[in-house]
């Protein structure tokens, strides 16, 4: 009657493997050495890469130490958060990108005219464009 609980129960090999797992996480989180002396310009060139690469959790990762290092430059400040909104639109985190171009267009209505690159403004603004209505 209880024979089943005697019977050896045959070894199944996981369906998942772990190595390929591993690596895939390895891939999203494993970043390069971010060393003190390394300037904005080379923090957000690496960020650059990564999301070129299609890492965008790494490109995010990036820019935030840039933003956390350099953020209180005021255009360093809107170039990452430009670039952080253009990551959350490539990743469908419509809410994180509102935030973000948003950010940058108050800090350009809050500075002087001429002392930022026009550049931004405009590219935030496109960026707000980008978003989905049904998302707004």
């Amino acid at each position: 009657m209880f024979d089943f609980l005697f019977k050896k129960q045959e070894e199944t090999k996981p369906s998942i493997d772990i190595n390929e797992i591993y690596a895939k996480l390895k891939r999203v989180y494993d970043t390069e050495e971010i060393s003190n002396d390394m300037t904005a310009t080379q923090i957000m060139q690496m960020g650059q890469e990564a999301y070129s690469n299609g890492n965008y959790k790494k490109a995010e990762y990036y820019y935030n130490t840039a933003l956390t290092r350099f953020g209180m430059d005021t255009v360093v400040y809107v170039q990452v958060r430009y670039e952080l909104g253009h990551i959350y639109v490539k990743t469908k985190e419509y809410e994180k990108a509102k935030l973000n171009f948003n950010e940058v267009l108050d800090v350009y209505a809050s500075t002087p005219a001429g002392m930022l690159p026009p550049s931004y403004k405009t590219l935030a603004q496109k960026g707000l464009a980008s978003i989905p209505e049904s998302t707004k």
